[in-house]
């Protein structure tokens, strides 16, 4: 089974119409988008006008790719998460085989350790599962700032000189959103999961975006890999955008599409279970 799977579009149509192009030669099963079609800030736009908006980009995207083949997606914190229904989108577990099901998750939770008024937050507790997600664009600047302030990523030595074997260590002040749950399926299935946000410990999840070092994944999802990991045949995700590394352990996260990347991924059932034979990284440009 051959998996192309691509993420964090934020509206980047220029490389999306030239990934159209590149898809037949790669002849992919099975394609797999992790979220944030748009960027969905604070604006004008009343929350009617905001969710038409999404779905309509959304259903854009997917209509050409399903012109290809098999197409699924979740969604992210820049979408509507709660208004969006169609065949495609993942909002529940579906097998792909007897042995192998996708378990899905949409949105993500907040890992910044300050907002942008200076308080404290509790790692993992917001969980964003869709707009309004902020901040607006005046404000980005000075929330990427409050990462340049001494001891509030606890882990940013341990993020410069990782490997990707290695995981990250959960901060003392993590919360565990119980919101951001999986759905449960049969002990007896390997699981293919696929979620905007990645577990907070992985390489994979860990930004080094403008010489940051810092976990944008979840406490909660680390949780849950951490719980099933034997399970897990692979996990693809996003919402990290410059990830340490694209890969690592049974994660998968090529990186923001907004710079073109995108993974192609190989799976083999070999005596009953499934295992992943071949990663490889590319990018439109």
């Amino acid at each position: 089974m051959k998996i192309l799977f691509f993420t964090d579009l934020h509206d980047n149509s220029v490389y999306f119409e030239q990934l159209l192009n590149k898809i037949p030669s790669i002849k992919p099963d099975l394609i797999i988008v992790g979220g944030d079609f748009q960027t969905l800030l604070r604006s004008e736009m009343d929350q009617e006008q905001i969710i038409q908006s999404n779905n309509q980009s959304i259903n854009s995207y997917i209509d050409k790719l399903e012109q290809i083949t098999q197409t699924l997606y979740v969604l992210g914190n820049h979408d509507c998460v709660n208004s969006h229904s169609s065949r495609n989108y993942l909002n529940m577990p579906r097998k792909l085989s007897n042995q192998l099901t996708i378990v899905p998750q949409s949105g993500a939770s907040t890992t910044l350790p300050v907002n942008i008024d200076g308080q404290e937050l509790r790692i993992g507790w917001n969980f964003w599962e869709g707009y309004p997600y902020g901040p607006t664009h005046d404000e980005d600047l000075t929330e990427l700032k409050q990462f340049f302030h001494p001891n509030l990523e606890s882990n940013t030595e341990v993020i410069k000189n990782m490997k990707p074997t290695e995981r990250v260590p959960l901060p003392q002040n993590s919360q565990f959103n119980e919101e951001q749950q999986f759905q449960e399926v049969s002990k007896s299935q390997q699981l293919l999961v696929v979620s905007h946000q990645g577990p907070y410990g992985s390489a994979t999840a860990c930004d080094v975006a403008y010489g940051l070092h810092f976990s944008s994944g979840s406490p909660q999802n680390e949780r849950y890999y951490l719980e099933n990991e034997e399970d897990i045949a692979l996990w693809l995700h996003g919402h990290t955008h410059y990830p340490k590394f694209q890969a690592a352990g049974k994660c998968v996260n090529p990186g923001t599409f907004i710079e073109g990347n995108f993974a192609v991924i190989e799976l083999e059932e070999v005596g009953g279970r499934w295992t992943v034979q071949r990663v490889a990284f590319d990018k439109v440009q």
